[in-house]
């Protein structure tokens, strides 16, 4: 009896070592992804000690079930076959209005859209810390201009209200929004023209399309960066003249907005009523001009009645206008002169010669 319990007593002892490294083994099967989240309250991107965690963050790398922080701030995933996995932290602008910090230091993610770089697992991995912040982000619209004929005009120049349009003329508008604020957020507008002016295109970087005769509306796919400034514009035409028409720009709702109240910009235009270019076929007036012309003297025959007839005599009147005749008139008057002359010269001495002698 004795040799049966000292058989089962070693049986035991023997079996004990490897039953009990196997939860050793299948705890230590597989990878793991942990890490911290936390508040950078500064926005350097680096968690200092004074930082508080935050609980109730989810995240998940994708087709893993995602797990939320506990009040430590911290998660992990265990249990990971050996690959390559990406880390999605948590929206919270809803929550809170909160964003995803500075990258590049403690925080692993994005501050576009939450996300991590391929993280490869073949092991245990640490320290995929996540960061937030606080966000003071206010978009607003910052300018409205336009381009024409190869001139930009700006809402501050005093005369661009007056800009003296042609029915027909094409120019290009533009209206400005920004990021005014400490994080990336979702940047989009609307741009609308005054009646007077159709839509014929769309202009600027952003990226956009045409919703209606008089309206743009565009929108970045993704969050801009804190600070940035885009242009969202159409190309319109002048379809007849208008006055106290007005340009608008509006900025799309985005992420977060610290002041709803300034999301548009209003500026007045007109187009003048100028009459449309067109290339005249009628030969252009010559230009007066005040000038002197020696015209030859108007000559007048006279007769008398004393002593019977006589010579003609030349009388002198003012100078005649030009009318554009020639000389040729003064010459046939001054022939037609001399022949009366000589005719009478002639009858004279015929009446002289007939006359008796006293």
């Amino acid at each position: 009896m004795r040799r049966i319990y000292s058989a089962v007593l070693l049986l035991c002892l023997g079996t004990a070592p490897v039953l009990m490294s196997t939860p050793a083994f299948a705890a230590d099967s597989g990878g793991s992804i942990c890490g911290t989240v936390w508040q950078d309250v500064n926005g350097d991107g680096i968690r200092q000690a004074a930082e508080p965690p935050m609980a109730g963050v989810e995240v998940d790398i994708g087709h893993a079930t995602g797990v939320k922080t506990d009040s430590a701030g911290h998660y992990c995933f265990t249990g990971l076959s050996k690959g390559t996995y990406t880390l999605q932290a948590g929206d919270l602008a809803l929550l809170g209005g909160y964003g995803w910090t500075l990258p590049g230091h403690d925080s692993k993610v994005d501050w576009t859209n939450g996300t991590s770089g391929p993280i490869t697992v073949t092991g245990h991995i640490e320290n995929v810390d996540v960061g937030y912040r606080k966000s003071t982000d206010d978009l607003r619209p910052v300018q409205l201009l336009i381009d024409i004929n190869g001139e930009t005009k700006y809402a501050s120049d005093q005369t661009w209200a007056t800009t003296p349009f042609h029915v027909g003329d094409t120019f290009t508008v533009y209206g400005t929004v920004g990021v005014d604020g400490n994080l990336p957020d979702e940047l989009g507008g609307t741009l609308t023209v005054p009646d007077g002016l159709t839509v014929l295109d769309t202009a600027g970087g952003m990226p956009s399309s045409v919703t209606g005769p008089h309206q743009v509306t565009g929108r970045f796919p993704a969050r801009r960066f804190p600070g940035d400034i885009e242009f969202l514009g159409a190309v319109v035409r002048v379809d007849k003249p208008f006055e106290a028409g007005q340009l608008k720009i509006q900025v799309a709702p985005g992420t977060f907005d610290a002041n709803p109240n300034n999301d548009t910009l209003t500026e007045p235009l007109s187009a003048i009523a100028v009459p449309p270019r067109h290339t005249s076929t009628t030969r252009p007036a010559p230009p007066t001009t005040t000038t002197t012309t020696t015209h030859a003297v108007a000559v007048v025959p006279t007769t008398t009645s004393v002593g019977g007839p006589t010579v003609a005599q030349v009388a002198l009147t003012r100078p005649l206008p030009n009318t554009g005749g020639g000389p040729i008139v003064p010459v046939v008057g001054g022939l037609a002169l001399v022949m009366a002359g000589l005719g009478a010269f002639v009858l004279i001495r015929h009446r002289n010669r007939r006359s008796p002698i006293k």
